[in-house]
């Protein structure tokens, strides 16, 4: 992969984890038409990821990095 295309699929996975993250906090307080809404964000980046040509295992493996919390 490019060195760019490698910063886009960054920009792309951290997108798609705000996106769920957002989801997950709306689906709390029961407003389910905004989670809808982020759910939606998060599969059409994905879908924008692939398009690129991002590898499965890798941009999971990306997402993945993004979403674990650091244990001190």
């Amino acid at each position: 992969m490019f060195i760019a295309q490698i910063k886009i699929l960054n920009i792309i996975a951290l997108n798609i984890v705000m996106a769920e993250v957002k989801a997950d906090e709306y689906r709390k307080f029961n407003d389910f038409q905004k989670m809808n809404v982020e759910y939606g964000k998060s599969i059409a980046l994905r879908e924008l990821a692939e398009q690129l040509g991002a590898d499965d295992k890798y941009f999971n493996s990306l997402i993945n990095s993004l979403t674990k919390e650091e244990v001190h």
